[in-house]
Order: structure tokens, then C-alpha cells, then sequence
């Protein structure tokens, strides 16, 4: 007799009452059946797979689900390794989105062993340092073995007036080229945005386009220069700054952040494009408490390749501006720390050091204290010590 579906991966066969494969879980079709189409691709913004723990692979997901285990749960979530969905089994082994046979998770997975000690991570920033109002650090942190994250800075003056430009990328890690992708995506805004104030175009009206501009120049050089598709994309996320008469303009997509920081507190200049975010402004979600914590960090925009499923597209970054009232210090940032030191502590840590209001000298310290924070992902960090600080030293006269 025989067998009337057929597993459409490993061509195993099935009985009539047989939904899914026993061998890999695949959903099983009637024999003779024309194999299965991709599933066309969902409009924006979509719920995300909690692929990892920050910035980085942007794969969609049928469903995920938006809460952490119940209290005095011992079982963490089971995430399907198929298609990433979490939470998605029910009680019978096998994944409600895909029919994958899953395996159950007995707690949260361990937190991935160190590659390199804190100590030996620690003597990569020592020795002494110039004083300057910009500066830039960043450190591959104590896990990974390579380096994704990217930054570039320039300063200048415009007609009497100093210029800063602060560029920051984080390479999602699904990608082997995200590495050279945040590079080249960081130079290019910078580069971008310097031509825009030598050109004497320059204005407040005309800031804000130019900043926006500058990202989707990076966004096209990327996509030009590092092409790639499936599961090898290469994408980034990116944060930029430009500070000129007394004003800042920032731009980004994904979730590396910019704060402002003065001697009255914090301020997060940006909004991540995140997971949660977009699940809670659509009205999915009330609250981010309680959320996975994959899923409250998962990206929903970037630049490259991986944003636009490899064809040459724009994209459409987010912009805002403000007039900064006086003194103070911009940080921008990778997830790598604003996952391992909260926003106060990091407010704390650049008013601690208002007696020296010296860039490189904030930029070192908050690098290392990610780092002595576990130190789990890539860290990067830009700084601009405005108008000296909050000790309103006179910045230094611009290159």
C-alpha cells in the first residue's frame, strides 16, 4: 500500500492521520504534491525571532510569545530551532508554527563561556590619554572573538563655529560580514555629513535631511560594496550625530543609542526599533515588564543588505533635534552597553567625571565598566565633551 504525504525535507513517508514528519517535524504534504512556496514576506513593522540577546539577526517569525515564564516555573520557554518561534510548544513536544519536534529547555541557557579574562581585557585600556572633547573606545568584550561594532569622529569649524560628528554601527552577528559592513557604514555617514558642512550648505532647516542622507549613504555603500542574501545578510545599526551652534541632530535605525547627559541627569535621544517597542505601539502589548528578554531586544530596522532581503533599496531612517542649553556630554552607544549598565549608572559615571571633562577619559570608563559587567557582546562608545563639559571648560580649538 501506499503512503499518501510524503515529508517534503527528508522524503519520509506518512499515513493519512500523520500531520508532521517524525523525523524532523516538517509539516507533511500528499504525495505528488508541489513543493512548498516561502511564505511571502509579512508588511512591516512584524514580530521578529528573539535570535539573541541585542542586535542581531532580523528572521521572521510566525508567532512569538511575549511573556517570561510563570512564577516558580523551572522550564524556560522552549524556542523552536527551526523556525525560532518561542514559546511555542504547547504540551506535545512539537512546534505550533512549523511542527518541528522540539526539545525542552530545563532553565535558561548558560551564559556562553569567556574567551578571554577581564584582567587581560582591562590592560587593552590602560596608559595615559590626550585631552580632547571627542573620542571613541570600544572593546570585542570577553565572549566574542571578533570584533562587529564600528566607530567615526571629526571635528571642525565652520565659519567660527566647531562642528562635532559622532558615527556609530553594531554588526548584527548572524552575518560573517557584519564586521566590515558597520565599518564601512560608519565612515560613510561621517565622510557624508563632512562634506555637507564643507560644502557651506549648512543650516538648521537643512541639517535634518542631511543627517537622514548620510545614513542611507552608508545604508547604499553597504549594500553596494558588501552584497549578500540569506542567511548570510550582512546589516548593522547605526547612530548618528552631528553638534553645531549650540544644537544637536541625531539619526538611526536599530537600537544603538545616543544620550545626553548634563549635570540635571540622563536623556535617551533616541527610540530603539525594537521588537517591543513596535509590539507596544501597536497595541499587542501593554507593558514591556515581563517580556522576553530576547524579544525586548530584537531589531526590527538596520542598514544593509539584511533590511532589504538583499535588493537595493533605500531605507528611512529616524531623525530628531534639540537645542542642548548649555554643557554637557554625548554618548553614543552600542547595545553592548546599555545591556550591562543602565542608564543612570551611566548618567552616574560621565558626571563623575566633570572635574576632567575630558572625552577619552569618559569613553575608557564606560567600556570597562561593560567590560567588568561580563562584557557579553561587542562595546563601542563615541563621546563629545560639549563646550567643555559640565565645568564649562572651552572646548578645544577644532582640527
Amino acid at each position: 500500500m501506499s503512503a499518501s504525504k510524503v515529508c517534503p525535507k527528508c522524503g519520509a513517508e506518512g499515513g493519512d492521520d500523520d500531520a508532521f514528519c517524525e523525523n524532523d517535524g516538517a509539516a507533511l504534504q500528499p504525495t505528488g504534491a508541489a513543493p512548498a512556496k516561502k511564505p511571502a514576506r509579512a508588511p512591516a513593522p512584524e514580530p521578529l525571532s528573539p535570535e539573541r540577546m541585542g542586535a542581531t539577526r532580523r528572521v521572521r517569525a510566525g508567532k512569538a510569545a511575549a511573556s517570561a515564564p510563570a512564577a516558580g516555573s523551572t522550564n524556560a520557554p522552549t524556542s523552536c530551532p527551526s523556525c525560532h518561534a518561542k514559546g511555542s510548544d504547547d504540551g506535545d513536544g512539537y512546534c505550533n508554527e512549523c511542527g518541528h519536534k522540539l526539545e525542552p529547555s530545563a532553565g535558561p541557557a548558560p551564559r556562553p563561556p569567556t574567551r578571554r579574562s577581564l584582567e587581560e581585557a582591562l590592560r587593552a585600556h590602560q596608559g595615559p590619554l590626550a585631552r580632547a572633547d571627542i573620542a571613541e573606545d570600544k572593546d570585542p568584550g570577553l565572549v566574542r572573538d571578533h570584533q562587529q561594532d564600528a566607530t567615526a569622529i571629526a571635528e571642525g569649524s565652520f565659519e567660527g563655529q566647531p562642528w562635532v560628528i559622532l558615527a556609530l554601527c553594531d554588526g548584527v552577528s548572524s552575518s560573517t560580514k557584519s564586521g566590515p559592513a558597520a565599518a564601512l557604514g560608519s565612515r560613510t555617514a561621517r565622510d557624508a555629513l563632512a562634506h555637507f558642512i564643507k560644502s557651506g550648505d549648512i543650516g538648521h532647516e537643512l541639517i535634518g535631511p542631511a543627517v537622514g542622507a548620510a545614513i542611507r549613504a552608508a545604508h547604499l555603500a553597504i549594500c553596494g560594496e558588501i552584497p549578500g542574501g540569506g542567511d548570510d545578510a550582512p546589516g548593522a545599526t547605526i547612530v548618528v550625530a552631528l553638534v553645531f551652534a549650540g544644537r544637536v541632530t541625531v539619526g538611526w535605525l536599530g537600537d544603538s543609542r545616543a544620550y545626553w547627559i548634563t549635570g540635571k541627569g540622563i536623556t535617551q535621544l533616541t527610540k530603539d526599533h525594537s521588537w517591543v517597542n513596535e509590539a507596544l505601539a501597536r497595541g499587542e502589548i501593554q507593558s514591556a515588564e515581563g517580556v522576553d528578554t530576547a524579544l525586548a531586544h530584537t531589531i526590527t530596522k538596520c542598514i544593509g543588505p539584511l533590511e532589504v532581503d538583499g535588493a537595493v533599496k533605500e531605507v528611512t531612517p529616524e531623525v530628531m533635534s534639540r537645542e542642548l542649553g548649555g554643557p554637557g556630554t554625548l554618548v553614543l552607544c552600542s547595545d553592548g552597553l546599555w545591556n550591562e549598565v543602565q542608564d543612570d549608572e551611566i548618567g552616574a559615571l560621565v558626571r563623575g567625571e566633570e572635574g576632567r571633562a575630558n572625552a577619552p577619559s569618559i569613553a575608557r570608563l564606560l567600556v570597562t565598566r561593560a567590560l567588568t559587567r561580563g562584557g557579553h557582546d561587542n562595546v563601542s562608545v563615541a563621546v563629545h565633551t560639549h563646550d567643555g563639559g559640565f565645568g564649562g571648560r572651552p572646548p578645544r580649538p577644532p582640527s
